[in-house]
């Protein structure tokens, strides 16, 4: 099992990242109590995969703008 500390959670996950993620944190609404929840790997992997596509198709898409804009302008 491998620990992964971040600033607001902290993730217990087999170390080649297969099964399930046991995901602990202090409740939001409640400071003094912990947090639980298991979540199968593949289903976080997915969640966090749309997150940095839409992220990243965003991002393209305001360069994208800022390119036109400019070419539009004449710069």
């Amino acid at each position: 099992m491998h620990t992964t500390k971040t600033k607001s959670a902290t993730f217990h996950h087999n170390g080649d990242y297969d099964g399930e993620v046991l995901i602990s944190g202090v409740d939001a609404n409640d400071r003094e109590h912990l947090t639980q929840v298991r979540v199968d790997f593949e289903d976080l992997l997915e969640f966090v995969a749309g997150a940095v596509r839409e992220r990243q198709l965003a991002d393209f898409e305001h360069r994208l703008a800022d390119t036109a804009d400019r070419s539009i302008l004449g710069f």
